[in-house]
């Protein structure tokens, strides 16, 4: 990523992302993750892993050639490929501690395990979780309350909104500059905010700054451990588990000791979506046991009206509500929200 950042400006817009579509880069300042800060300065390039997704967008998977950034494209799909594989493996451990089928989230993101299971001959397969299967009298009954029925591009839900195949999960290559001195008056390095979709997966570097929120509202630093990989569950698992899940707060701070807000922040993410033609539909068991725990309505009230409406807070401290119908409807929502005015 310092190489591509290296390359003049010009050179960097010819891979700039077009909205509405993810794939591409992201200069400082274009994008704000939260409202309360006037600028975020990072640069960010996202790609879009998934070729179901890439051959309908603009930027079809156009990534810096080896004359340009040597070695990018190739490290791009190697690590596309290794946190597919670890997403489908993480999938199936969420849906085995909820007690649901080892693949139902599988079955929610085929665009991503399924093109992310293709490996070349000789390579290594995707992993599967491998559990007994319980007696059908045994087994809970965890299934949605209704569930979509053929992928079609031409559906649309209860609210006309049209539903689109692909899945646009994506790699994050981020790099945060050097602050020579303290950061103005309302500019970070990324605001608060939770991620979109189902789960995402970190990798950073030793030099800090990134925070989460604890259950009692304090902010806590995510220390280095060499090796380790963090995972945030986003928007998208919370409305399906009824906030079981809860998404993970986070954000990244500019360091104050003066010799480490010199150097450059370096973190890969992996941002893992549902198919965007998935309706997102609570699982009941989880929305009943909700509503039963709250003695009314409340949250589980939002997740009971079916698969054409989730309703989720978005922020803890001002309670602010976001609708989605689809994936393909949230991601359109939050890069709307998040483009720098």
């Amino acid at each position: 990523m310092d190489r591509f950042c290296a390359l003049p400006q010009d050179t960097r817009d010819v891979y700039r992302r077009i909205p509405p579509h993810q794939h591409g880069y992201v200069a400082p300042g274009t994008e704000r993750l939260s409202e309360e800060w006037i600028g975020e300065i990072r640069h960010t390039f996202n790609v879009s892993v998934c070729d179901c997704y890439c051959q309908h967008s603009v930027l079809a998977g156009k990534l810096p050639p080896h004359d340009e950034v040597p070695g990018f494209q190739e490290a791009v799909d190697d690590l596309g490929q290794d946190f597919k594989r670890l997403a489908r493996l993480l999938l199936q451990a969420v849906a085995v501690g909820l007690e649901l089928p080892v693949d139902f989230f599988l079955q929610h993101h085929k665009g991503m395990t399924e093109e992310g299971a293709v490996r070349a001959e000789g390579s290594p397969t995707t992993p599967t979780i491998q559990i007994d299967p319980a007696p059908p009298s045994s087994r809970p009954s965890s299934r949605p309350s209704s569930t979509p029925s053929s992928r079609r591009s031409s559906e649309v839900d209860a609210n006309g909104h049209a539903l689109h195949e692909g899945n646009e999960s994506s790699l994050r290559l981020e790099f945060y500059p050097p602050f020579g001195a303290p950061p103005p008056a309302g500019v970070t390095r990324c605001g608060e905010h939770t991620d979109c979709g189902t789960l995402s997966i970190l990798a950073q570097d030793s030099e800090g700054g990134l925070e989460v929120q604890t259950a009692d509202k304090q902010w806590a630093r995510v220390g280095h451990l060499p090796g380790a990989l963090l995972i945030n569950t986003g928007d998208v698992m919370s409305a399906w588990t009824c906030n079981r899940y809860a998404p993970t707060l986070q954000r990244v701070i500019v360091p104050e000791q003066p010799k480490v807000r010199a150097r450059g922040r370096h973190a890969v993410g992996f941002l893992v979506q549902p198919d965007n033609d998935t309706l997102i539909c609570p699982i009941e068991r989880l929305a009943l046991a909700a509503q039963a725990a709250n003695g009314s309505a409340g949250l589980a009230g939002h997740c009971l009206q079916g698969p054409m409406r989730a309703e989720l807070f978005v922020d803890s401290s001002r309670r602010r509500k976001r609708s989605f119908y689809a994936p393909h409807h949230n991601i359109a929502s939050r890069l709307r929200e998040t483009a720098a005015s």
